[in-house]
């Protein structure tokens, strides 16, 4: 289990700078979608299913972006000090 942990945490810290950056965007473009189709009239009728669907992976890809530093350091090994800056 240690190093499952160990791999975890090096793959996740080797891609953190991609993965905050794709998240945020897809959150900002899921977010805006919705509000845009909700705000402006000249759109055609889109199913309540889809608008939700767009808050839904706009609010996960938002938690993703919130959540993504802690399960770094769920997964950190014992011996090892981290700091992570945004």
């Amino acid at each position: 289990m240690t190093m499952l942990k160990t791999l975890l945490f090096h793959l996740l810290l080797t891609f953190r700078g991609i993965i905050l950056v794709i998240c945020k965007f897809l959150a900002f473009a899921f977010i805006g979608c919705f509000a845009m189709i909700t705000y402006v009239d000249d759109f055609p009728p889109i199913p309540s299913s889809a608008k939700m669907m767009m808050v839904s992976f706009g609010i996960l890809f938002t938690l993703i972006y919130w959540f993504y530093d802690y399960l770094i350091f769920y997964f950190k090994p014992k011996l090892i000090d981290i700091t992570l800056l945004k």
